[in-house]
């Protein structure tokens, strides 16, 4: 159910020792990934010496309903390690395997856009938090120091505390996170230590909290989009929602740091998210969690007063979509359904059912039910397996551009 074609995550190792994970340049692999319009997932690595590495990885649904992967390609990848250079290797490789028409977006690099807009902003904001942990980290005798102080409130150690790396906000929210946990700590160790004098004020706590909680969100998205096991777009939405949110409960912020961050952040959400908010919004209801009833609760508390008209819109959007697919399934079937007595279109048959219990089903195996149910939803089916999903989407998105005579930001733009 992939609606995102390129996923991306920086990792230390990779596993590459089964020769049935890598595509074969016969012709088979890329005609099936051509059927089954792939996600592409593209992560990166870097080595000891220094050099990066990149590696490119097709995720589809195919003609069996198995989720399936192949690498595409591994090579190697100096830096700079920058959006538009990712973006430009990517859609080079990409090019190779004839995929470029199915690149829809990529995710990840957008989530890193929005951040580090952020962050750069308040970067300054951070020094008294990166100094208090230089400052415990200096010496081993600090270190010790600092770890009787843990022991003393009886603090139950973690992970040790660690410096960020200023370019990789993951590494930030690493930082945030451990450092707030020893916040009392830090604070025990300036009654007793005369020449510790970095201590954050308690604002200065308060807003490292506030940075590390919306780190928290992107952190756990980045997480999600980057599952190659499962099927992640349907759970897209309630994340982008909550991000969301957060941004709009922050904008006026009395700590003017935050406000300006938050503002900053804001231009590019709105840039990269909501021109694509109608694909999110169609994957989770296709999700028989979710359906209409996870868009009811977000528009609602958004904004009470545009819920209705959203949630027309987006059910609008999803009947055309589904009308294409009932045309390239055939007319007799739908004939066929409709005097069997249901007079109901798979569409409405299956937002008629009740949504399932999210707590009973949550390890639901979203392919594993329309599989299961593609002989009563058929056509509804195939849109749900991610099949031609991103193409309609985007045909709907230039539909849109066009008509209200504005350029729209395609792929990787």
């Amino acid at each position: 159910m992939g609606l995102f074609a390129c996923f991306a995550r920086w990792m230390d190792t990779l596993s590459l020792n089964n020769d049935d994970d890598y595509a074969s340049d016969n012709g088979d692999s890329e005609q099936e990934m051509d059927e089954n319009n792939p996600v592409v997932d593209e992560s990166l690595m870097s080595t000891a010496e220094v050099k990066g590495y990149l590696c490119l990885i097709a995720h589809y649904v195919d003609a069996e309903w198995n989720l399936r992967a192949k690498i595409l390609s591994f090579c190697a990848f100096p830096p700079p390690h920058s959006g538009p250079a990712i973006a430009m290797k990517l859609m080079e490789l990409i090019k190779e395997w004839g995929l470029q028409k199915k690149v829809f977006t990529c995710a990840a690099h957008i989530l890193n856009l929005i951040v580090q807009d952020g962050l750069s902003v308040i970067s300054d904001a951070l020094e008294k938090i990166r100094d208090n942990i230089k400052y415990v980290k200096v010496s081993e005798s600090r270190e010790l120091l600092f770890l009787g102080c843990v022991k003393t409130l009886g603090i139950v150690k973690k992970c040790g505390l660690v410096l960020d790396v200023t370019t990789r906000w993951n590494s930030t929210y690493l930082m945030l996170s451990r450092v707030l946990h020893y916040k009392e700590a830090f604070k025990n160790l300036a009654e007793i230590e005369a020449s510790y004098k970095s201590l954050p004020t308690e604002s200065e706590w308060l807003r490292a909290r506030l940075i590390c909680d919306l780190l928290q969100l992107f952190d756990e998205m980045t997480r999600l989009i980057s599952g190659s096991s499962y099927p992640t777009a349907n759970l897209y939405f309630m994340e982008v929602w909550k991000i969301q949110s957060w941004l709009g409960s922050n904008e006026f912020h009395e700590d003017t740091v935050i406000a300006d961050m938050v503002a900053s952040m804001r231009l590019k959400f709105v840039k990269y998210w909501e021109e694509y908010s109608d694909i999110l919004a169609i994957a989770a209801v296709l999700d028989p969690r979710l359906k209409f009833k996870v868009l009811e609760y977000c528009y609602h508390s958004s904004d009470p007063a545009t819920c209705k008209s959203r949630m027309d819109y987006i059910r609008k959007r999803m009947l055309k979509l589904y009308g294409d697919y009932k045309k390239n399934t055939g007319g007799f079937y739908e004939f066929f359904s409709q005097q069997a007595g249901t007079m109901k279109s798979a569409l409405d048959l299956y937002l008629s059912e009740h949504v399932l219990d999210m707590v009973a089903n949550q390890k639901l195996d979203v392919i594993k039910y329309w599989k299961n149910n593609s002989n009563r939803f058929r056509e509804l089916s195939r849109m749900a397996s991610g099949c031609d999903l991103d193409e309609e989407c985007k045909e709907y998105a230039n539909e849109e551009a066009e008509g209200s005579g504005r350029k729209k930001k395609t792929r990787l733009n």
